[in-house]
């Protein structure tokens, strides 16, 4: 009785070696993503909590220092925006802010997308291998159908259907990496579009604010 390792992977052939990897290499960018992502390291809550616990013109200024080497995109927009004094006591409009904002947020926006590159590979490359291995499969069956003509066309459908195996392969590796990859540029958008730019211009004004309090 045909296993399904024989009838799935054995029977994909050769490229097998490359669909499977590649399905655990979609898996880990799936998994990383969802990581690199996630608010709490994007915009941790304790920066505004270390904001608070701030009490010194000396330690704000220290705190605004440690923000523009900052792993998370919020601490090196909110330093962005006190280096160039925007959120001071020459406060801007929302729209000026936002022009102001703009070159940096780019910047962390494509830091963030770069998280899904691998991703977009994956959906990409994988159903291009999964077809290829499909012809190879393909060029082999009806090779061997023309060396030996007593083959039945019971055999000459097995041979096919083992051919489209890695076609298989290659959609079901390349269907999810799309969704996902999706899913993140989705949650990238928001974060440009509505979290990014207020927390930090917040996380600016809270910092300035401390400075001027001990002034």
């Amino acid at each position: 009785m045909e296993s399904y390792l024989d009838r799935y992977i054995y029977a994909g052939g050769v490229m097998m070696v490359f669909l499977i990897p590649t399905s655990l290499l979609a898996l880990g960018w799936i998994f990383r993503g969802f990581i690199q992502l996630r608010r709490a390291r994007v915009m941790p809550r304790k920066l505004t909590q270390a904001t608070a616990a701030i009490h010194t013109t000396e330690e704000a200024l220290r705190f605004e220092e440690a923000m523009e080497t900052h792993p998370s995109s919020l601490g090196r927009l909110a330093a962005h925006l006190l280096k160039l004094n925007v959120v001071g006591a020459d406060r801007k409009s929302d729209e000026e802010e936002n022009e102001v904002l703009r070159p940096a947020l780019n910047d962390e926006i494509d830091r963030l997308l770069q998280e899904t590159a691998g991703l977009t590979t994956v959906y990409a490359v994988a159903p291009l291998m999964g077809l290829l291995g499909t012809v190879i499969g393909m060029i082999g069956t009806f090779q061997e159908f023309t060396t030996n003509p007593e083959h039945s066309i019971a055999d000459l459908s097995f041979g096919i259907n083992e051919a489209l195996v890695t076609t298989m392969w290659g959609l079901v590796i390349a269907i999810p990496a799309f969704i996902f990859v999706q899913i993140f540029r989705r949650c990238i958008f928001r974060y440009e579009k509505e979290l990014l730019p207020r927390a930090a211009k917040d996380l600016a004004r809270q910092v300035w604010e401390k400075k001027r309090n001990e002034e």
